[in-house]
């Protein structure tokens, strides 16, 4: 990997809602989810310095987990074997169909797939069950789900610092969460200190504030820089449509609405949701006339598949 592949900035584009909801605002979309085919938004950020390291280490297998239709183990199984490393999935479930789309793709990347029960999931990153996996596995670069690590929170920075120009000139941003590794990074980024719209797919999600916290405080261990940051957080937690994965009929006809009427093609698990949310947020009066956002889209819409 040279520098020109480790440095792929994503364009902002105008967006409108067909029905004109927001005409009166200014959207942009943030398009990392055309950064790369396969590896893309915010798994390429999050994934590129930990290959990178893990290179630099000397290591030749990278290890990391996911679910049955894990974006991430997607994006790590083919990044890994452009790198010429070998890649390790431990995924989550002994009933996952090593078939579907999602394990069939990684497998044929090369990757070597472990499955294990939700409750030994939980476990993940106990030190018995570390060493357990390297027992098994040999040495190994171990990659956190969801790249959630100070060098994915690192390589998140740029979803702003790339574009600051242009995030200077908006009155608010909207991201998704997963990991909060993604919005860390943003966060840490946000020296204008525009307000960031963190929309969770979590019942309950009101946790991630204490996941992103820590991710940042473990990366720059500056407790008074984060305290500081974090204040430009507004979680908005009720568009999660009945938890983690969950999908009801009126988010499938929304995602389907949007990528027919405006083109754009929004994942079920994270941007659809956060896209529902700002779309209800919008029609009941939540931002004022003239307000400008910019959205960032993750990418990640391979895992639709797995709700047909």
């Amino acid at each position: 990997m040279n520098q020109k592949e480790l440095n792929i900035p994503s364009s902002i584009e105008s967006f409108a809602f067909a029905d004109g909801t927001g005409s009166t605002l200014k959207l942009f979309l943030k398009r990392d989810d055309l950064i790369h085919p396969v590896v893309s938004g915010n798994k390429w950020r999050k994934l590129k310095l930990n290959l990178l390291n893990a290179k630099q280490q000397k290591f030749t297998k990278v290890l990391t987990y996911g679910g049955a239709y894990s974006n991430h183990l997607v994006a790590t199984a083919y990044a890994a074997h452009k790198a010429g490393l070998k890649s390790i999935g431990i995924v989550r479930g002994l009933d996952a169909d090593l078939e579907n789309h999602s394990l069939k793709f990684v497998r044929e990347c090369g990757m070597e797939v472990k499955r294990i029960s939700r409750e030994e999931y939980r476990f993940k990153n106990e030190p018995d069950f570390l060493q357990e996996l390297r027992d098994e596995f040999g040495p190994h670069y171990r990659i956190p789900e969801g790249g959630a690590n100070f060098l994915g929170v690192e390589g998140c920075m740029e979803i702003i610092t790339e574009s600051e120009t242009a995030f200077k000139a908006i009155d608010f941003i909207c991201t998704s969460i997963g990991t909060g590794t993604t919005l860390a990074g943003m966060l840490a980024a946000n020296s204008m200190n525009k307000p960031i719209l963190g929309f969770t797919p979590f019942k309950k999600g009101d946790f991630l504030r204490g996941e992103v916290s820590d991710l940042m405080y473990r990366t720059f261990l500056d407790e008074e820089f984060v305290d500081e940051q974090m204040e430009n957080l507004h979680l908005v937690t009720e568009y999660h449509f009945g938890g983690f994965g969950k999908v009801k009929p009126e988010l499938k006809e929304f995602v389907f609405w949007l990528k027919e009427s405006t083109g754009v093609q929004f994942d079920l698990v994270y941007n659809g949701k956060m896209m529902f949310g700002l779309y209800q947020m919008i029609k009941s009066g939540k931002f004022k006339d003239g307000d400008s956002i910019i959205i960032l889209h993750c990418g990640g819409v391979q895992g639709n598949v797995g709700f047909d």
